[in-house]
Protein backbone atom coordinates (compact mmCIF):
# COMPACT_ATOMS: atom_id res chain seq x y z
CA UNK A 1 0.00 0.00 0.00
CA UNK A 2 1.62 3.56 -0.93
CA UNK A 3 1.61 6.16 1.42
CA UNK A 4 -0.66 8.73 0.87
CA UNK A 5 0.46 11.36 3.36
CA UNK A 6 1.47 14.65 1.21
CA UNK A 7 4.98 15.65 0.07
CA UNK A 8 5.21 18.99 1.79
CA UNK A 9 7.14 21.74 -0.27
CA UNK A 10 7.79 25.35 1.14
CA UNK A 11 9.66 28.73 -0.16
CA UNK A 12 9.91 31.97 0.79
CA UNK A 13 7.26 33.14 -1.75
CA UNK A 14 5.80 31.84 -4.82
CA UNK A 15 8.22 30.70 -6.68
CA UNK A 16 8.46 27.21 -5.20
CA UNK A 17 5.70 26.69 -7.50
CA UNK A 18 7.49 25.62 -9.96
CA UNK A 19 8.94 22.59 -7.63
CA UNK A 20 5.46 21.69 -7.11
CA UNK A 21 4.50 21.39 -10.88
CA UNK A 22 7.83 19.35 -11.46
CA UNK A 23 6.77 16.89 -8.63
CA UNK A 24 3.19 16.40 -10.29
CA UNK A 25 4.53 16.14 -13.74
CA UNK A 26 6.98 13.89 -11.96
CA UNK A 27 5.05 11.93 -9.32
CA UNK A 28 1.61 12.63 -10.42
CA UNK A 29 -0.35 10.31 -7.91
CA UNK A 30 1.65 11.80 -4.81
CA UNK A 31 -0.07 14.80 -2.73
CA UNK A 32 1.89 18.05 -2.53
CA UNK A 33 1.24 20.29 -0.13
CA UNK A 34 2.86 24.00 -0.43
CA UNK A 35 3.80 26.88 1.80
CA UNK A 36 4.98 29.55 0.48
CA UNK A 37 6.07 32.36 3.14
CA UNK A 38 4.99 36.12 1.01
CA UNK A 39 4.61 37.49 4.30
CA UNK A 40 8.08 37.57 5.12
CA UNK A 41 9.82 37.56 1.09
CA UNK A 42 12.06 37.85 0.30
CA UNK A 43 14.77 35.56 2.58
CA UNK A 44 17.89 36.56 0.33
CA UNK A 45 18.36 39.80 2.69
CA UNK A 46 17.76 38.31 6.02
CA UNK A 47 20.18 37.10 8.36
CA UNK A 48 21.13 33.28 8.58
CA UNK A 49 19.40 33.23 11.93
CA UNK A 50 16.49 34.69 10.79
CA UNK A 51 16.60 32.55 7.56
CA UNK A 52 16.67 29.84 9.85
CA UNK A 53 14.21 30.35 12.61
CA UNK A 54 11.78 31.20 9.66
CA UNK A 55 12.22 27.73 8.15
CA UNK A 56 11.86 25.91 10.84
CA UNK A 57 8.48 27.28 11.41
CA UNK A 58 7.53 26.18 8.13
CA UNK A 59 9.02 22.93 8.38
CA UNK A 60 7.10 22.33 11.76
CA UNK A 61 3.65 23.43 10.07
CA UNK A 62 4.39 21.07 7.22
CA UNK A 63 5.15 18.38 9.57
CA UNK A 64 2.22 18.86 11.59
CA UNK A 65 0.03 18.88 8.27
CA UNK A 66 1.82 15.10 8.23
CA UNK A 67 4.49 15.57 5.52
CA UNK A 68 6.41 12.35 4.74
CA UNK A 69 9.01 14.76 3.26
CA UNK A 70 10.02 18.21 3.11
CA UNK A 71 11.37 19.72 0.09
CA UNK A 72 12.87 23.23 0.27
CA UNK A 73 12.12 24.91 -3.21
CA UNK A 74 14.22 28.29 -1.60
CA UNK A 75 17.60 28.32 -2.67
CA UNK A 76 18.80 30.79 0.62
CA UNK A 77 17.42 27.67 3.01
CA UNK A 78 18.53 25.58 1.01
CA UNK A 79 21.93 27.07 1.62
CA UNK A 80 21.61 28.00 5.02
CA UNK A 81 18.78 25.67 6.96
CA UNK A 82 19.64 22.61 5.66
CA UNK A 83 21.54 20.80 8.32
CA UNK A 84 19.76 22.60 11.03
CA UNK A 85 16.18 21.72 9.69
CA UNK A 86 17.63 17.87 9.33
CA UNK A 87 18.51 18.20 12.82
CA UNK A 88 14.94 19.03 14.11
CA UNK A 89 12.91 17.27 11.71
CA UNK A 90 11.90 14.03 12.01
CA UNK A 91 11.31 13.60 8.29
CA UNK A 92 13.26 13.76 5.29
CA UNK A 93 14.29 16.93 4.26
CA UNK A 94 15.49 18.11 0.55
CA UNK A 95 17.20 21.01 -0.70
CA UNK A 96 17.78 22.29 -4.29
CA UNK A 97 21.32 23.47 -4.96
CA UNK A 98 22.56 20.20 -5.29
CA UNK A 99 19.58 18.10 -7.21
CA UNK A 100 19.89 21.53 -9.67
CA UNK A 101 23.94 21.21 -9.68
CA UNK A 102 23.80 18.02 -10.77
CA UNK A 103 20.84 18.67 -13.62
CA UNK A 104 23.19 21.38 -14.73
CA UNK A 105 26.22 19.08 -14.86
CA UNK A 106 24.68 16.54 -16.63
CA UNK A 107 22.56 18.86 -19.31
CA UNK A 108 25.74 21.51 -20.33
CA UNK A 109 26.66 20.78 -23.24
CA UNK A 110 30.02 23.33 -23.58
CA UNK A 111 30.82 22.45 -19.45
CA UNK A 112 29.98 25.96 -18.68
CA UNK A 113 26.93 26.59 -15.80
CA UNK A 114 25.72 29.69 -14.89
CA UNK A 115 24.87 30.41 -10.69
CA UNK A 116 22.39 32.97 -9.98
CA UNK A 117 22.26 33.30 -6.18
CA UNK A 118 20.56 35.37 -3.66
CA UNK A 119 23.24 37.46 -1.81
CA UNK A 120 22.52 35.04 1.83
CA UNK A 121 23.48 32.06 -0.44
CA UNK A 122 26.93 33.54 -1.96
CA UNK A 123 28.02 35.57 0.87
CA UNK A 124 27.40 32.33 3.28
CA UNK A 125 30.53 30.88 2.25
CA UNK A 126 32.80 34.06 2.40
CA UNK A 127 31.74 35.45 5.52
CA UNK A 128 32.50 31.92 7.54
CA UNK A 129 35.82 32.47 5.64
CA UNK A 130 36.65 35.55 7.08
CA UNK A 131 35.50 34.83 10.33
CA UNK A 132 38.14 31.21 10.10
CA UNK A 133 40.81 33.86 8.77
CA UNK A 134 40.44 36.59 11.27
CA UNK A 135 40.62 33.69 14.18
CA UNK A 136 44.01 32.68 12.63
CA UNK A 137 45.49 36.11 12.37
CA UNK A 138 44.93 37.37 15.81
CA UNK A 139 45.66 34.24 17.46
CA UNK A 140 49.05 34.51 15.72
CA UNK A 141 48.82 38.05 16.98
CA UNK A 142 48.07 37.36 20.44
CA UNK A 143 50.84 34.73 20.97
CA UNK A 144 53.50 36.94 19.41
CA UNK A 145 52.20 40.03 21.68
CA UNK A 146 51.16 42.07 18.56
CA UNK A 147 47.45 42.62 18.39
CA UNK A 148 46.90 46.30 18.11
CA UNK A 149 49.51 46.31 15.82
CA UNK A 150 47.92 44.13 13.52
CA UNK A 151 44.20 45.86 14.20
CA UNK A 152 45.98 48.73 13.41
CA UNK A 153 47.61 47.96 10.33
CA UNK A 154 43.64 46.36 9.55
CA UNK A 155 42.10 49.24 10.00
CA UNK A 156 44.41 51.59 7.80
CA UNK A 157 43.92 48.81 5.37
CA UNK A 158 40.30 48.46 5.35
CA UNK A 159 39.26 51.36 6.80
CA UNK A 160 35.95 51.31 7.09
CA UNK A 161 35.96 48.64 9.33
CA UNK A 162 36.04 48.54 13.21
CA UNK A 163 38.27 45.37 13.69
CA UNK A 164 38.05 46.62 17.46
CA UNK A 165 34.49 45.08 17.39
CA UNK A 166 34.70 42.93 14.39
CA UNK A 167 37.62 40.64 15.61
CA UNK A 168 35.37 39.72 19.06
CA UNK A 169 31.72 39.54 16.84
CA UNK A 170 34.04 36.95 14.86
CA UNK A 171 35.41 34.96 17.55
CA UNK A 172 31.90 34.84 19.50
CA UNK A 173 29.75 33.14 16.01
CA UNK A 174 32.56 30.77 16.17
CA UNK A 175 32.43 29.82 19.70
CA UNK A 176 28.71 29.78 19.75
CA UNK A 177 28.05 28.53 16.74
CA UNK A 178 31.02 26.78 14.73
CA UNK A 179 30.14 23.08 14.86
CA UNK A 180 26.81 24.31 12.92
CA UNK A 181 28.13 26.32 10.69
CA UNK A 182 30.79 23.74 9.81
CA UNK A 183 28.06 21.53 8.83
CA UNK A 184 26.88 23.90 6.65
CA UNK A 185 30.37 24.23 5.28
CA UNK A 186 30.34 20.72 4.27
CA UNK A 187 27.09 21.10 2.36
CA UNK A 188 29.02 23.96 0.47
CA UNK A 189 31.82 21.82 -0.22
CA UNK A 190 29.53 19.51 -1.74
CA UNK A 191 28.27 21.81 -4.17
CA UNK A 192 31.44 23.61 -5.23
CA UNK A 193 32.65 19.85 -5.95
CA UNK A 194 29.21 19.06 -7.95
CA UNK A 195 30.28 22.29 -9.94
CA UNK A 196 33.43 21.19 -10.38
CA UNK A 197 35.84 23.44 -7.86
CA UNK A 198 37.96 21.87 -5.56
CA UNK A 199 37.00 23.13 -2.05
CA UNK A 200 40.56 24.15 -0.44
CA UNK A 201 39.73 27.08 0.97
CA UNK A 202 35.86 26.11 2.47
CA UNK A 203 37.25 22.77 3.68
CA UNK A 204 40.08 24.33 6.04
CA UNK A 205 37.59 26.73 6.99
CA UNK A 206 35.21 23.49 8.05
CA UNK A 207 37.82 22.80 10.52
CA UNK A 208 38.40 25.83 11.72
CA UNK A 209 34.30 26.18 12.53
CA UNK A 210 34.51 22.84 14.27
CA UNK A 211 37.19 23.41 15.94
CA UNK A 212 36.36 26.61 17.11
CA UNK A 213 32.99 25.07 18.10
CA UNK A 214 34.21 22.56 20.26
CA UNK A 215 36.79 24.76 22.10
CA UNK A 216 33.92 27.19 22.67
CA UNK A 217 32.03 24.65 24.58
CA UNK A 218 34.53 25.32 27.37
CA UNK A 219 33.78 26.86 30.43
CA UNK A 220 37.06 29.31 30.51
CA UNK A 221 35.74 30.68 26.75
CA UNK A 222 32.54 30.80 27.40
CA UNK A 223 32.95 33.05 30.30
CA UNK A 224 35.55 35.31 28.12
CA UNK A 225 33.30 35.85 25.48
CA UNK A 226 31.51 38.44 27.74
CA UNK A 227 34.55 40.18 27.75
CA UNK A 228 36.81 42.18 25.07
CA UNK A 229 38.64 40.81 22.43
CA UNK A 230 42.24 40.59 23.83
CA UNK A 231 40.12 38.17 27.22
CA UNK A 232 38.61 36.53 24.74
CA UNK A 233 41.79 35.60 22.40
CA UNK A 234 43.75 34.71 25.34
CA UNK A 235 41.14 32.01 26.74
CA UNK A 236 40.66 31.08 23.35
CA UNK A 237 44.43 30.38 22.79
CA UNK A 238 45.12 28.78 26.11
CA UNK A 239 41.90 26.29 25.12
CA UNK A 240 43.60 25.56 21.55
CA UNK A 241 46.90 24.53 23.52
CA UNK A 242 45.29 22.02 25.85
CA UNK A 243 43.85 20.58 22.91
CA UNK A 244 47.14 19.75 21.26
Amino acid sequence: MSDARPIGVFDSGIGGLTVVKALRDLLPNENVSYLGDTARVPYGNKSSETVERYSLELASMLAAENAKVIVVACNTVSSVSIPKLRANVKVPVVGVIEPGAQAAIATTRNRHVGVIGTRATIEKWQIKGIEALTLECFLAAARAGVVDEVAASMKNNYPGLDWTKMVPYNLERMASHGERRAAEMEESADTLRELGVEPVMTMATVKRQRDMGQIGKQQSVRGALEKDGPAMLGAISAAARDRH
